[in-house]
């Protein structure tokens, strides 16, 4: 993930034709809510884990000019979540491309996004997530709506008296999802 932002990055750097001030930084909250599930037997439960995050983010332009009716931007973040109800503290990171238009003071912007959520605490509550970020700008604030598919990258199991039990991540639509950023850019570089 993090390779891939830095190769957007590199590749924005290359595609400057205008002044080296296309990468601002950002610092966002967030607040939203992916699913865990439990399953013994041929019984299966889940349940909604809410969280709350502080971000740092870069965000920068790519291909200048590509595209008439819009700009092709991209945003890079670090995050580091609270999940209240596991007491886990899992970093995300998370790389977005949109497409953004300015009309008039709004600009809006939809794209693609991908993250992923590590977890220390627990390694089999870490998961990969694929969003649809939608959003607007007005001055330097970004509030975002990323609805996101999640997919648990590992499980744990353990036997029980009435099967196995598999305790994971959901993969399901996790539709809940915001985040706000505050845009440096007097930080332009």
């Amino acid at each position: 993930m993090i390779v891939l932002g830095l190769a957007l990055c590199v590749l924005a750097q290359a595609n400057a034709s205008s002044p080296p001030d296309r990468f601002v930084p950002s610092v966002g909250v967030s607040v939203g809510a992916y699913s865990e599930s439990l399953r013994v037997g041929a019984l299966e439960e889940s349940r909604g884990l809410l969280y709350s995050g502080l971000q740092l983010g870069l965000h920068y332009r790519l291909f200048d000019g590509a595209l008439e009716f819009a700009t092709i931007a991209g945003h890079t973040r670090v995050e580091v979540a609270a999940v209240f109800s596991r007491g886990h503290v899992p970093l995300r990171l998370t790389q977005s491309l949109r497409l953004q238009r300015r009309l008039g003071w709004l600009e809006v912007f939809a794209g693609l996004g991908m993250g992923l959520s590590l977890n220390a605490s627990q390694p089999s509550f870490s998961y990969l997530s694929l969003g649809l970020p939608l959003g607007f700008r007005v001055g330097p604030v970004d509030l975002v709506y990323l609805p996101s598919l999640t997919l648990g990258l590992a499980s744990q199991q353990s036997s029980t008296f009435s099967g196995a039990r598999t305790h994971r991540i959901a993969r399901t639509i996790a539709p809940f999802m915001i985040e706000l950023h505050y845009r440096f850019d007097g930080l332009r570089f």
